[in-house]
């Protein structure tokens, strides 16, 4: 299948995931000379500490009532993990409110809904969900949307799904990097 071909033609330059470090109170130039500047992985813990954002989780889960009261009207695209769309997924726009309704009910796994793309600090700039790390401050994929809000766009996403959901092999907006964080959960 595709997925073992993939992994076999790694390079030995190519790390596996066991291989990428895991570091905490890390700084910039330390990041830079050992991450950044030789493009290799990285997993920095305890970047969350006082994010707005960690009043979403209760008990290690989803606070599924308080993201209800606080974004229920959002519309936010959705992901059908089990319909294919060409190499994609096949999606819809949907209010938050209905997708945590799904997210809540246990779908079975070709239900599984995944929440992609919402522009959350986009739409929601006042509410101050977590703090942009001194590592990714040189954020030159989105200085042109923020010298224009009137365009009324950003490349600042917030993702989330159940266990078992899931993206397509891709690669992250114009061939970026993207930095991303996990309040909950793994992504596999």
């Amino acid at each position: 299948d595709f997925l073992k071909q993939a992994i076999s033609n790694l390079t030995p330059e190519t790390p596996p995931c066991e291989s990428v470090d895991r570091v905490e109170d890390i700084d910039y130039e330390t990041f830079w000379a050992k991450y950044m500047y030789p493009n290799k992985p990285v997993i920095i813990r305890g970047l969350t500490k006082g994010w707005r954002s960690i009043d979403w989780i209760r008990d290690g889960k989803p606070d599924f009532q308080r993201l209800r009261e606080d974004f229920g009207a959002d519309m936010v695209c959705v992901a059908k993990c089990g319909k294919r769309h060409f190499s994609d997924q096949e999606r819809e726009d949907m209010k938050m409110e209905d997708f945590l309704n799904c997210w809540e009910s246990g779908a079975r796994a070709a239900d599984l809904l995944y929440c992609k793309d919402w522009h959350f600090a986009h739409h929601h700039r006042e509410y101050g969900g977590y703090a942009l790390p001194e590592f990714f401050s040189e954020d030159w994929l989105n200085a042109f949307y923020d010298a224009r809000p009137e365009l009324g766009d950003d490349y600042r996403f917030c993702y989330m799904g159940a266990a078992g959901t899931w993206t397509p092999l891709h690669r992250d907006v114009l061939r970026s990097y993207s930095w991303s964080t996990n309040l909950c959960g793994r992504k596999l």
